[in-house]
């Protein structure tokens, strides 16, 4: 991308002064905050929600993955039985509908349909004994509390992270109170009133769950949830490598391109590339026009050439031309290296 460069007048302001002078008055008043005990004050009370935060939020989060985890295996059951009731009322009816073609007697169809037919009222009736289809639905209302439970710890979250960035609570010393300490202890007094309902809405999720759960169930799928976790993670580890794979590549490409174009910047754009062609195309044409014209004395000068690079006299008659250069983007010529 081509700079641009700006003239200035006698008269007109530096921007690179005028920004030095910005960063050291924001330097200072960031030091000021520093030392504003009521910042301090509002660090450690965030920290304090923080910390409870994070705490209740890896424990709903394996919550709700133990909830998924049997909530899967039900849904998997209830669906299995049903899709073979399905298939076989199917059969049933197929069988029923194409007797005149397969000529099957009376009494096998009959007891075809009885079978299929006592197989879908067993099953059926051992779901209303064991109440799957409410033990299904009670724990999908129970992993949405949890959910519900993790969004407002979430939005607690947000709601802090508003109030304790240093530039926000920035002022020049001895100034009033910033605004941010209003809002700060508003916030705060609304944060520390919220915790006893939601102290009370955790109880009651806790006590839902736990009516649901089996405690030794609850372990076996705690540690296959967790288990599940940990292979998502090597997973999310091996993709990571993969990118890292192609910064080192993309790494390895800019130097590339800082060694061929001599260019101080790494990342060059298209632009960029087409106007070190042209350049270079331009000195080839100069060389080509010195050498052309004998003039191998302006040539030495030129281009500051040394004395034991000179081209001697007798020598001059066998001087190749050099090849004036594309104005293509590198990027784009197909080259065979």
């Amino acid at each position: 991308m081509a700079s641009t460069s700006v003239n200035y007048t006698p008269g007109s302001k530096n921007p690179n002064k005028s920004k030095s002078q910005i960063d050291l008055l924001s330097s200072e008043m960031i030091d000021y905050v520093h030392t504003n005990p009521l910042y301090v004050q509002c660090l450690l009370h965030i920290k304090a929600y923080r910390d409870y935060h994070k705490e209740e939020r890896e424990e709903f989060k394996e919550r709700i993955e133990v909830l998924d985890e049997k909530y899967n295996r039900y849904n998997k059951i209830i669906n299995y039985t049903q899709l073979t009731i399905i298939f076989f009322s199917a059969i049933s009816a197929f069988i029923q509908a194409g007797n005149s073609v397969f000529h099957l007697p009376e009494k096998t169809i009959q007891f075809i349909g009885l079978c299929i037919s006592s197989y879908s009222a067993l099953t059926l009736s051992v779901f209303k004994y064991f109440k799957l289809d409410d033990q299904k639905e009670n724990m999908n209302n129970v992993r949405q509390q949890c959910a519900e439970f993790m969004a407002e710890l979430g939005a607690r979250e947000d709601r802090l992270n508003t109030l304790c960035t240093e530039e926000i609570w920035a002022g020049p010393p001895n100034a009033p109170v910033p605004p941010a300490l209003d809002a700060w202890e508003n916030e705060r007094d609304e944060m520390y009133n919220s915790l006893k309902p939601l102290i009370q809405k955790k109880q009651n999720l806790i006590n839902n769950f736990d009516f649901i759960m089996d405690s030794r169930e609850s372990k076996d799928l705690i540690m296959i949830a967790r288990d599940k976790r940990l292979e998502y993670k090597k997973k999310k580890l091996a993709l990571e490598d993969l990118f890292l794979d192609y910064a080192e590549e993309r790494q390895e490409q800019l130097y590339r391109k800082h060694r061929i174009f001599g260019r101080e910047n790494e990342k060059l754009s298209e632009m960029e590339m087409g106007e070190i062609d042209k350049k270079k195309c331009e000195e080839n044409k100069t060389i080509n026009s010195l050498i052309k014209n004998n003039n191998m004395d302006l040539y030495n000068q030129s281009f500051h050439l040394r004395k034991d690079l000179t081209i001697p006299e007798e020598k001059k008659d066998n001087i190749e031309l050099v090849p004036p250069l594309s104005l293509e983007s590198p990027g784009s010529t197909d080259g065979d290296e």
